[in-house]
């Protein structure tokens, strides 16, 4: 009986000749090694306003292992410590591309900064350097004239809206009713300032009768509103 040292050198041969007749190998090939992640902060904070912004990223690299992503911000530069920062941003996985958050609640004419971080099971990576932005400067909003005189052919101007956003303007009585609904469409840039003009008729197009009026202004700065005081 051939001895098992003699079958393992005929298992040996066949092996040798079926990858001389393939052109294959049949040995087992090392594991991939997966690498640390990449990570830049893309091309800065966009869509900046008063009270909000956009937090650009990118992951150049996921190390061909899972990476998951924060993103770490506030109004002093922490650098690559993370108890240093102020907030933090868990976007979860993210694969090879771009990648945002936004964020609100800022406070106007701030300086903020951020920086994005990547981790994966064979290492980590922050952004080369931190990027900062300056929130816009809140201006008060500006109604004239008022009181106005609609019968001397005035009608109302409601100035210093956001640039960057949307805003509703809703006029109400005294008594609570909503009378006039203003937006986009009526809007204008006039000097560098965004403004809403108001021709002092409800939204049936009747002409309102004499005495105070409540507007509220909605957009991206928050909420703002007063009186406006209507003569004829």
């Amino acid at each position: 009986m051939p001895s098992r040292r003699w079958h393992k050198v005929i298992n040996v041969a066949v092996a040798l000749a079926l990858v001389s007749m393939l052109g294959v190998a049949f040995l087992p090939q090392a594991a991939h090694s997966a690498a640390a992640p990449t990570v830049t902060n893309s091309t800065g904070a966009s869509s900046v306003t008063t009270s909000a912004a956009r937090l650009n990223g990118e992951v150049t690299s996921t190390g061909g292992a899972v990476t998951t992503v924060h993103i770490y911000w506030g109004d002093n530069d922490g650098g690559m410590t993370p108890g240093n920062w102020d907030q933090v941003e868990n976007l979860g996985a993210r694969g090879t591309g771009t990648f945002y958050k936004d964020i609100s609640n800022l406070s106007p004419n701030t300086t903020y900064y951020y920086r994005c971080y990547a981790t994966n099971s064979a290492g980590s990576d922050w952004a080369n350097s931190s990027a900062s932005f300056t929130t816009s400067v809140s201006l008060p909003i500006i109604i004239y004239p008022n009181p106005c005189y609609p019968n001397q052919g005035q009608i109302v101007t409601i100035a210093n809206l956001p640039l960057t956003s949307d805003v509703k303007i809703y006029i109400y009585d005294l008594g609570g009713n909503l009378i006039r609904t203003l937006g986009e469409s009526e809007a204008n840039i006039e000097g560098g300032s965004k403004i809403v003009t108001w021709d002092c008729r409800n939204d049936n197009g009747e002409g309102v009768t004499r005495g105070i009026y409540i507007y509220f202004v909605s957009s991206a700065m928050g909420k703002k509103t007063g009186k406006i005081v209507i003569i004829k």
